[in-house]
């Protein structure tokens, strides 16, 4: 008796599934849901050139049948000027399939150093539902540099004197774990004190070349003087110190000046512009 009633069930189960076609594995129960994978990506745009970025877009449940998911820019909430972008209206997921990608193209007519904006919206797919989660895309103008450029060992002079004297540290471009170049436009280093610091604490420092300056990325100290916020150094903006655009000033004794902020969340005074150098060996 046992047995008839597990081949029944059995049964049963077999007669839903082929009365749900065509969605043949549904991780959502029931519901067919398209959004992005990530909520932001990196359009770099070469000076005077082009650039170009993927950009995923992921369904829950997996179809007989390809399904259209409908895009659009919110041009509102976006920062970066139309002339300088295009954006697919729509990309096709395959039968049998849980994800594609489209390709957001990018053309320096007027793009900026500093980065701008294009936001995304998933408007609808095809028999499901979309979640109202947004992708950002960053939009800047990069500038190639060979990868010889300020690579190597250099001694480091801090303009506060905070560095140990003569301090030799090796510049290097990152790389993923499996030795990829991440981005040709970055070096870092690690030194024993911190620009601005007199705590030996060894840290990396990562240091953006962008299109002819030079401009380090935040770095919190871990220190604070009014517990309000970090005693963080941080790039100089406007006032970002400059290196060759023709790659010719990194020779053994060339001397790089590299402007950052001192402590520019104000937290122990006022934000101070410092520098360090970097002496090629």
């Amino acid at each position: 008796m046992k047995n008839i009633f597990k081949l029944l069930i059995v049964c049963l189960l077999f007669t839903a599934c082929e009365e749900t076609e065509p969605v043949l594995f549904d991780a959502a129960g029931g519901q067919t849901l398209a959004t992005f994978n990530v909520t932001s990506s990196k359009l770099p745009v070469i000076i005077d050139d082009v650039g170009s970025v993927e950009v995923q877009v992921n369904i829950t449940t997996l179809s007989s049948v390809d399904r259209t998911v409908n895009i659009s820019v919110d041009l509102e909430a976006s920062t970066a000027n139309p002339e300088n972008y295009s954006v697919p209206s729509s990309v096709v997921v395959p039968a049998g399939q849980h994800l594609n990608t489209f390709t957001i193209s990018g053309v320096d007519n007027s793009v900026e150093v500093d980065p701008e904006t294009i936001v995304l919206n998933i408007d609808s797919v095809d028999s499901g539902i979309v979640n109202g989660v947004q992708h950002t895309v960053s939009l800047f103008q990069s500038c190639p540099v060979p990868e010889t450029y300020l690579v190597g060992d250099y001694v480091i002079v801090d303009s506060n004197g905070n560095f140990a004297s003569d301090e030799l540290v090796t510049l290097s471009i990152p790389v993923d774990d499996d030795g990829e170049v991440i981005d040709g436009t970055v070096r870092i280093f690690t030194t024993t004190f911190l620009p601005g610091s007199t705590v030996e604490r060894p840290t990396t420092v990562t240091l953006n070349l962008v299109c002819g300056s030079f401009a380090i990325s935040e770095i919190d100290e871990n220190v604070t003087c009014t517990q309000d916020s970090p005693f963080a150094l941080d790039t100089a903006g406007d006032q970002n110190s400059t290196f060759s655009s023709s790659y010719d000033d990194d020779s053994v004794g060339d001397i790089h000046t590299v402007n950052y902020i001192e402590d520019s969340y104000g937290d122990c005074g006022n934000p101070s512009l410092q520098n360090f150098t970097l002496t090629k060996q």
